[in-house]
């Protein structure tokens, strides 16, 4: 709120201040994945079980829902590609965080994490085919 209100007001923070925040919101994405990789060290079967399913959802699902959209939307070249592809995209470290941070199963949704992006890249190459309009 605070950032929002600078900018509405014009105001420019002094440089090292500027500094500083830049470099404490460049660890975030480290600190993340520091997190998942510690909860995926204690991986359960169960959890990865549950994590395939959620997995396969959000990449088919979304593929299904990307393709929905983009002819809803009449969307044609890259528009339709690039709604496809994102659409598609594997669950995201985000999801891991909020699930640790609630208490609502994050062993499950590391495993989803971790299964969504191997099958990502073995799927991705298809994916595109189809948001190119070539299969």
């Amino acid at each position: 709120m605070a950032g929002g209100l600078l900018l509405v007001a014009g105001i420019e923070l002094p440089g090292w201040i500027g500094n500083t925040l830049n470099v404490l919101g460049g660890i975030a994405i480290p600190l993340m994945l520091i997190a998942l990789g510690v909860s995926l060290a204690s991986l359960e079967a169960r959890s990865l079980r549950e994590g395939a399913i959620v997995a396969a959802l959000r990449l088919f699902g979304g593929v299904g829902v990307g393709l929905a959209v983009a002819e809803l939307l009449g969307l044609e070249g890259a528009a339709r590609g690039v709604v496809i592809i994102q659409s598609a995209m594997p669950v995201a470290v985000f999801n891991y965080l909020f699930a640790a941070t609630y208490e609502q199963r994050p062993g499950a949704v590391a495993g989803s994490v971790l299964i969504s992006t191997a099958v990502s890249f073995l799927s991705l190459p298809l994916l595109l085919l189809v948001a190119l309009g070539r299969l």
